[in-house]
C-alpha cells in the first residue's frame, strides 16, 4: 500500500459506525420475542424487553450520528 491510497475500512465507510450497525436489528429480535414471551405469560419477558429496548436506542443513536446531509451522500 503506497501512500496515496486508503484503508479499506476508510474507503467503504466501516469505519465511521465502529461496528455498531447490527444493534437495531437485534433490538427488534429481543423485542419480538419479549412481546411473544409476554403472551404465553411467562416473567422472562422483562430481561427481552430491557435488552431489546437497549439495543433499539443504542442501534437509533448509532443510526443517527453515520447519517449524512443529502449534500455529502455520494451521486452514482
Amino acid at each position: 500500500m503506497n501512500g496515496e491510497e486508503k484503508p479499506a475500512s476508510e474507503s467503504n465507510g466501516r469505519s465511521e459506525r465502529d461496528g455498531s450497525a447490527a444493534f437495531l436489528p437485534i433490538g427488534i429480535v429481543f423485542f419480538a420475542v419479549a412481546i411473544a414471551m409476554m403472551s404465553l405469560g411467562t416473567t422472562a419477558w422483562i430481561a427481552f424487553f430491557t435488552i431489546g429496548i437497549t439495543f433499539l436506542i443504542i442501534g437509533m443513536q448509532a443510526r443517527k450520528q453515520t447519517e449524512r446531509p443529502s449534500s455529502e451522500t455520494p451521486r452514482g
